[in-house]
C-alpha cells in the first residue's frame, strides 16, 4: 500500500524490509526507525498543528516522551508512577486478545467493578478479523495506562495516530477494518497459492500469526509428542513422524525447509487430528455434572492416541502413514478442593502414556469453595503445583459459577502451564481450543 486516500494518507515510504518509514496524512506525519532485523526502536508522530510526538521502543519497555511509559509482564503489564510501580492484569482468550484489563488499585486484595473506584480498567469485544465491537462495554478507564491500553487484537499494538487506525504485528502492519496487510509478505515466494495480503488464511478463528510471517508445518515425535522442527510448508499444521526418519530427511537435505525435505516430510508424516467436539462434549459433560452437584471436582484427561477408522483399526492417511489424534477421557470424580489429575508414571523418556496414549494434560472442574475459602476466576496454587509436578498442562473449568454448559454459552476455562505460567479465560466449555494448546504446550510449539 503506498496510499489511502480514504484515511487520507497521500504516501508511505518504506524501507528495504517493506516495512514504512514515512506516512504522510492530510494531518501530519509519521516517521519510524527499526534496527537491522526489523524490529521498530522509535516512532514519531508529527501533526499539522500542535507538538510532536515521540514513542521509543527497548524489547517489552515503551518510553513516551523519554519517559517510561510501561513494561509487560506474562499476565499484562507494569506503570511506573512516580516511585511506585502498579500491576495491572489481562484476560486474554484463546487467539491472545485482550478482552479485560483490571488493576487493585486500593490494594484491598479485590476488584470494584464499577461505580466510584471502579477497577475495571479496559474491555474490549472483536469481531473475528480484529475491528472491535461498538456501543456496548467498551469501557476504557483513566486509570488505565494509555500505552498498556493501544494493544488489544492479537495482543498486538494498535496505531491510532493521525487516523492510521493500523495494529503492528511486526514484520508487517493489519488493518482490521479490511482484514488485510497493508504490505506484502516477507515470504510470499513460499506460498504462491494464497494473497500476500490475506490474514490468517481468511481463518482468523482458528489460526493466529504471530509476527506476519508465513506458517510452517511442525513436526512432532510420534513416540513423545515433543516437538522436533519445522518444514518450508505454507501451512500450518502439526504432523507426527517417526524421529529417526525425521533425522535422516533433514541430514539427507541440509536442513528441513528446501522443498524437496518438505515433499518428503510432509509423504512421511501424518496430521495430528485434534477431537474437538468430543472434547467440548466431555468438557460440557464434567462441568454440569459440578453444576448439579457441588460437592467435589470432575476431572477429564488429554491424550495424544493413535486414530481409528470406520473399522477399529488404526487410522492411516493417504501415504500409509498411522494417524494420531488428540482425544478427552472423563476419569473418576475429584476431592473437593483439590487439582486432580490421574497421572500414569513418566517412562524413559519423561513422558506419561496411558494404554498407548501420551498424556497431554488435563481438564477439572472448580466446584463450590469449602468454608474458610473463596473462589477466584482463576487457576489455584493447587493446579499450579500439579502441573509443574507432572509436566503437564493443567485447565480449570469456573463451575463453582453455577452456569451450565450448552452450545452457546458456559463458564470460562483458565489454564496453567507445565513451567507453572498462569493464563486466565484460554476459552469457555463451548468456545476453546484446548485439544490444539494443549497439545502446543506437551510439544514445545510456541505460536
Amino acid at each position: 500500500l503506498t496510499q489511502d486516500l480514504n484515511k487520507g494518507i497521500s504516501s508511505i515510504a518504506y524501507n528495504h524490509l517493506n516495512l514504512p518509514t514515512t506516512i504522510t496524512t492530510d494531518e501530519g506525519t509519521i516517521n519510524y526507525t527499526y534496527d537491522a532485523v526489523g524490529a521498530k526502536l522509535k516512532k514519531v508522530v508529527t501533526p499539522t498543528t500542535g507538538a510532536a510526538s515521540t514513542k521509543e521502543y527497548a524489547g517489552m519497555y515503551i518510553y513516551e516522551q523519554g519517559t517510561l511509559g510501561m513494561f509487560s509482564h506474562p499476565e499484562g503489564y507494569v506503570e511506573k508512577t512516580g516511585g511506585t510501580y502498579t500491576y495491572g492484569y489481562n484476560f486474554v482468550d484463546h487467539l491472545g486478545n485482550v478482552r479485560l484489563t483490571y488493576k487493585d488499585l486500593d490494594g484491598n486484595g479485590s476488584i470494584t467493578p464499577t461505580g466510584i473506584g471502579a477497577e475495571i480498567l479496559e474491555e474490549n469485544n472483536f469481531y473475528a478479523f480484529g475491528l472491535e465491537h461498538k456501543g456496548y462495554n467498551n469501557t476504557v478507564s483513566s486509570n488505565g495506562n494509555a500505552v498498556a491500553q493501544n494493544f488489544r487484537y492479537n495482543g498486538k499494538e494498535i496505531n491510532q495516530e493521525l487516523g492510521l487506525e493500523w495494529y503492528d504485528f511486526g514484520a508487517r502492519n493489519y488493518d482490521a477494518s479490511l482484514g488485510r496487510w497493508m504490505n506484502i509478505d516477507p515470504l510470499a515466494e513460499q506460498m504462491r497459492r494464497h494473497s500476500p495480503y490475506n490474514y490468517a488464511f481468511n481463518n482468523p478463528i482458528y489460526f493466529i500469526d504471530p509476527d506476519g510471517m508465513a506458517p510452517q508445518d511442525y513436526y512432532i515425535d510420534s513416540a513423545t509428542g515433543k516437538l522436533l522442527g519445522q518444514d518450508g510448508a505454507a501451512t500450518n499444521n502439526i504432523r507426527s513422524i517417526d524421529a529417526s526418519t525425521f533425522n535422516s530427511i533433514s541430514t539427507a537435505n541440509g536442513g528441513t525447509t528446501s522443498a524437496t525435505a518438505t515433499s518428503e516430510l510432509q509423504s512421511n508424516g501424518a496430521i495430528v487430528q485434534i477431537d474437538q467436539a468430543g472434547i467440548d462434549a466431555d468438557i460440557s459433560t464434567i462441568n454440569n455434572q459440578t453444576v448439579a452437584d457441588q460437592s467435589g471436582e470432575r476431572q477429564l484427561s488429554l491424550n495424544l492416541g493413535y486414530a481409528k477408522d470406520s473399522e477399529g483399526f488404526t487410522a492411516k492417511d493417504s501415504n500409509g502413514n498411522y494417524i494420531q489424534e488428540v482425544t478427552s477421557t472423563i476419569g473418576t470424580p475429584g476431592t473437593n478442593g483439590t487439582a486432580d489429575f490421574e497421572a500414569s508414571p513418566a517412562n524413559a523418556d519423561g513422558v506419561r502414556v496411558s494404554n498407548g496414549a501420551i498424556q497431554l494434560g488435563g481438564v477439572h472442574t472448580h466446584n463450590k469453595a469449602p468454608a474458610g475459602l473463596v473462589n477466584q476466576p482463576t487457576t489455584s496454587a493447587a493446579d499450579k503445583s500439579v502441573a509443574t509436578g507432572f509436566g503437564v498442562t493443567i485447565y480449570a473449568v469456573d463451575s463453582y459459577t453455577g452456569t451450565s454448559s450448552t452450545p452457546t454459552s458456559g463458564p470460562a476455562i483458565h489454564r496453567v502451564t507445565a513451567d507453572g505460567t498462569p493464563t486466565n479465560n484460554v476459552g469457555t466449555t463451548n468456545s476453546n481450543n484446548i485439544g490444539l494448546d494443549a497439545l502446543k504446550k506437551h510439544a514445545g510449539i510456541n505460536n
